[in-house]
């Protein structure tokens, strides 16, 4: 998960300011970027659903527990209360993940005369 956060800032540093025209320079370039981030966006669903389950199955460990120590903070309330919040990530996703294949699909279709450079 670290790895992939220091990949997107690369990708951001990449295509920032002073890079994209090099790095983006063409309409294929950034239609092989869109697939690749489509690819990782599709992946993102099962991640999190994996990572819910296995919330759930921490929120019934009785060795599991809130540093909060109250009673407003349950080791089980907390970790299913994460798992829901993971489920709600999980949906946003779609909608993302659709505008997000339109653009890349979108892209597929620009190319450039290089004839005359």
């Amino acid at each position: 998960a670290r790895a992939l956060t220091e990949l997107v800032r690369y990708l951001n540093n990449a295509t920032g300011p002073g890079n994209g025209r090099e790095t983006l320079r063409y309409a294929p370039h950034i239609y092989r970027t869109l697939g690749a981030l489509y690819g990782a966006l599709a992946g993102m669903e099962q991640l999190l659903t994996q990572i819910s389950t296995e919330l759930e199955r921490i929120a019934v460990d009785p060795t599991t527990y809130d540093d909060r120590h109250t009673v407003n903070y349950s080791a089980e309330s907390t970790a299913y209360g994460a798992a829901h919040s993971l489920g709600e990530a999980r949906e946003a996703l779609g909608p993302v993940g659709h505008h997000l294949g339109r653009a890349w699909g979108d892209t597929s279709h620009l190319g450039h005369n290089l004839g005359s450079e």
